[in-house]
């Protein structure tokens, strides 16, 4: 169907045709609600009669959802008006990669500079399990930045070990729509025959050669001869520019291999070898070089890849490693020759398994590095430290599902995170030492001269703690008025005394739009150094290193003036990080030795799932996001919940329409409640110098903020009987209970209030009753007072507790049993439990009996009539790398790719 401007959809308004494609037309729209322009691709009229086309619709759909990559073109959601179903996509500006040759071929530095951005996006395409198969310059835009982006998986399909095209066995053309384009379809492809992602390599070879040369690798007048060409003959590797490298050469003859048993395997491979030829500046110095036969076109490699690519596996410690063929151990770093190996774990944690954390670190010599790997195919996560000169590994005592590792200046000692405690442990061996209890999420810790930075839990500012544990001792506040949402990622300085970290603030999209700063301990002034990136490192080089769209980037930076001097070049892409966390796997010795996890953004999504009380689940139907606090209407029909990203929003997801909707637009949010009426939504927010707000659940009108300021509230609960706010509020590790009355002029007053600490308040539906948890006994355990006057108590739990819920009419209250990690997960077994409450003769509750058993995240929901639960779990992240690449003397090959400040 052919919409015609100005026409809504939803909440969208057509502004004008963009295109039209096998699978849809497509058209400029804006989203009223968000503000912003999209892409709008609608599935044609007579297409939804045919099931085959809908399911194609519907699995593009499916393919993008699963994609976060800064190179592939994202999916902002899937809807149906009447009979028109669509999809809500990003609106990438700029021309198509096929227009931009029309005018020629691309020089030989920027044809790399594509190709490396388009490789990265295919490589996170195929780690999700899709495969393309319609790869062409066409379907890649370029945008005026210069960033390539990968469009229009409407042909692409999840992955099996190997699948076959849906019709191309039969004829290429139906009703005039070609099931790929001949010119980038592989020879399997053309031929019918089975596929797997050497398809996509191929098509990839095609837009390589297209890019360098500005003509096809397979031409001809007509698609029977390209056809014909692609199957029988050769490309001309003779017409590549003469600066095109013996590398790039061999490259994109594995990749145009019509024999998949000698094609290259994993479009990755390719991307490094493009950005080992932009590293070296390989155009400027290229010679014509004669490939030596096509079988064997990769012979020239370096010894390096091979040790690093052809490894034996040899099992140490609970984890593989690759053994490097061509010498027993990793090469020091000695001489000045940049040098690149893999340490290769079999299952190597991916940044979003372990919920935005870093997971990665090495010694400040560059000897040894630390790192998370499972402790076999399904055992459990453990932290394990190896030296890069040898290949054992050795397991860190009491790290099971540990994470956040850094290491003392002297190297001795490794720090991390588990069981909700910061750890230090002593290479040498023996037990971990404990040095902080952990209030929350942590978010980075250095060390240096000065002792121990540490960001203890978000939305907080930073924290300075001896080596030897004890107190912490407030270093930094966040700035209200700056809109400051949290200090993370610290990394001290070399002389102890500057700390380099990462700013979040109001209004973000994600932490590439975060500011960079450095604070003096002496002075207590910050200095805001760079916009626009996270998790910053200084080298010694001269540079501030940090991580921006997937990719480190370096600026040159003066240490004396604490200034920027000069542009900032990326010199590194496809590093796995988090950006809705400002995570990032990478890790700097003070001599040059870089250790990264190859990858590129990754979410922590979390699915929403019902489980009634026989245990069967089954899916709410939204799609999977980075979902944090959920809370169910009272009238059951719809939830709200905090969706992460730089900037953390309040969501509501529409039970009975199937739509998602955000209700807050200003401001990082947490811990959601609804009012009785299940018509406004009461959470806390650092909006306005930070509060509890009231906002519309749908979006409309704006925030009244009830309550000003009232610290990192752990949990806002909103009494039904008297429209009292609770919440917890108050240093870290001493929290308290406090409630707020709607009454004019009143204000916030404490009620539990002791040294020891106490969150998530649920008060009972009459308003009687405060049920709460508290660590008095040593670990968190369910307690219950009499509400308002807290005087008197009764505890609950045994085994320890977690987020209580009270039923709708006041008779069972609800609790998880056991801890919960810094992962947001309990300890096994997660186990819902049920209290029988009477309070005909004063408060009588009954035994704790199991109500619901499941694995998932700590936060939950009752249904009304108590027969469900409303719960998330985690997603099983797409497998980004199995792998560690160490590169030994980066500081050369840095050197030569953002040339420091000369004044230096």
């Amino acid at each position: 169907m052919t919409l015609a401007t100005g026409r809504t959809l939803s909440h969208y308004t057509i502004l004008g045709p963009l295109g039209a494609g096998a699978m849809g037309e497509v058209y400029r729209a804006r989203d009223t609600r968000l503000d912003r322009e999209v892409a709008i691709k609608v599935l044609p009229e007579h297409f939804a009669k045919d099931q085959e086309r809908l399911q194609r619709f519907e699995r593009e759909a499916k393919s993008l959802a699963s994609l976060n990559h800064p190179n592939v073109a994202q999916i902002h959601g899937v809807d149906r008006v009447g009979d028109t179903s669509f999809l809500v996509l990003e609106l990438v500006p700029g021309e198509t990669l096929a227009e931009k040759l029309s005018r020629g071929p691309l020089p030989v530095e920027e044809a790399l500079h594509v190709c490396v951005q388009i490789a990265s996006g295919l490589e996170a395409a195929h780690d999700a399990g899709v495969i393309h198969r319609d790869l062409k310059p066409g379907n890649i835009k370029l945008t005026p930045e210069g960033k390539a982006k990968v469009l229009d998986f409407g042909l692409a399909r999840q992955r099996a070990a190997r699948e076959r095209p849906s019709s191309v066995a039969g004829p290429l053309t139906e009703e005039g729509v070609m099931l790929g384009t001949p010119g980038y379809m592989s020879p399997e492809q053309l031929r019918g025959k089975p596929i797997d992602r050497r398809t996509d390599i191929f098509a990839f070879g095609c837009v390589l050669y297209a890019c360098l040369v500005g003509t096809a690798a397979f031409p001809g007048e007509t698609p029977s001869d390209v056809i014909a060409a692609t199957l029988e003959g050769e490309p001309d590797l003779e017409a590549l520019p003469r600066k095109t490298s013996a590398r790039v050469r061999e490259l994109l003859a594995r990749c145009l291999e019509k024999d998949l048993a000698h094609r290259l395997r994993d479009v990755g491979d390719a991307r490094i070898e493009l950005e080992r030829a932009i590293a070296n500046k390989e155009w400027s110095t290229a010679r014509i070089e004669a490939i030596p036969g096509r079988r064997g076109a990769w012979r020239a490699l370096k010894p390096w890849v091979l040790g690093g690519t052809l490894g034996a596996s040899v099992a140490l410690a609970g984890v593989y490693f690759a053994a490097p063929l061509l010498w027993p151990s990793a090469p020091t770093a000695d001489s000045r020759t940049v040098t690149r190996f893999v340490v290769n774990p079999s299952r190597l944690i991916a940044a979003g398994e372990l919920d935005t954390t870093s997971t990665l670190a090495i010694s400040p010599d560059g000897s040894r590095v630390a790192f998370l790997a499972r402790d076999g195919a399904d055992g459990e996560v453990q932290m394990y430290v190896r030296e890069l000169s040898g290949l054992e590994a050795t397991k860190v005592a009491g790290s099971v599902r540990a994470h956040e590792p850094f290491f003392s200046p002297d190297g001795g000692w490794l720090g991390f995170v588990a069981d909700d405690r910061l750890w230090k442990w002593p290479i040498a061996g023996g037990p971990r030492i404990e040095l902080l209890k952990l209030p929350g999420f942590h978010k980075g810790s250095a060390w240096g001269a000065g002792g121990i930075v540490t960001s203890p839990t978000p939305n907080v500012g930073l924290f300075r703690l001896a080596p030897e544990g004890g107190a912490l001792a407030e270093l930094t506040q966040l700035d209200a008025s700056k809109g400051e949402g949290s200090h993370r990622w610290p990394e001290l300085l070399a002389d102890g005394r500057h700390v380099l970290c990462t700013v979040k603030t109001a209004g973000m999209a994600t932490f590439d739009d975060a500011d960079i700063a450095v604070y003096s301990i002496d002075s207590g002034q910050w200095k805001t150094v760079l916009h626009g990136g996270y998790f910053a490192k200084y080298a010694p080089t001269g540079h501030l290193l940090y991580v921006r769209e997937g990719g480190i980037m370096a600026a040159p930076f003066d240490l004396q003036r604490l200034e920027v001097t000069g542009p900032a070049m990326r010199v590194l892409s496809g590093v796995m990080c988090e950006p809705s966390s400002g995570a990032a796997q990478f890790a700097l010795s003070g001599n040059g030795t870089l250790v990264f996890a190859p990858g590129g953004p990754v979410e922590g999504l979390n699915d929403l799932l019902w489980i009634d009380r026989e245990g069967k689940e089954s899916q709410v139907g939204m799609p999977a996001r980075p979902t944090r606090d959920i809370a169910l209407s009272p009238d059951g029909g719809r939830v709200a919940m905090i969706i992460a990203g730089a900037t953390d929003s309040v969501f509501v997801f529409d039970l009975r329409r199937g739509t998602l909707a955000r209700a807050t637009f200003e401001g990082n949010s947490w811990r959601v409640t609804w009012t009785p009426d299940s018509q406004d939504l009461v959470y806390a927010s650092d909006l306005d110098s930070g509060g509890v707000f009231r906002s519309r659940a749908d979006g409309s009108g704006s925030p009244t903020k009830l309550i000003p300021d009232p610290g990192r509230a752990s949990r806002v609960n909103f009494v039904s009987a008297t429209s009292t706010v609770l919440f917890a509020k108050g240093n870290i590790g001493a929290r308290d209970i406090w409630s707020w009355s709607p009454e004019p002029g009143a204000a916030a007053v404490p009620v539990i209030a002791n040294p020891f600490d106490q969150w998530d308040p649920e008060v009972s539906p009459d308003g009687k009753w405060l049920a709460y948890v508290s660590d008095e006994s040593g670990r968190g355990e369910l307690y219950v007072s009499p509400f308002p006057s807290g005087a008197g108590r009764w505890q609950i739990s045994k085994d320890g507790a977690h987020s209580s819920m009270w039923s709708v009419d006041g008779t069972e209250l609800y609790f998880l049993r056991g801890s919960t990690s810094n992962f947001g997960e309990m300890s096994a077994p997660r186990t819902l439990l049920s209290v029988s409450i009477s309070t005909a003769d004063g408060f009588v509750p009954g035994p704790p009996v199991t109500a619901f058993e499941w694995n998932g995240r700590q936060e939950f929901s009752l249904s009304p009539d108590r027969q469900r639960l409303l719960f998330m779990r985690p997603r099983d992240p797409p497998v980004r790398t199995t792998e560690i690449h160490a590169v030994l003397n980066w500081f050369e090959e840095l050197r030569r790719l953002a040339p420091p400040d000369p004044r230096r």
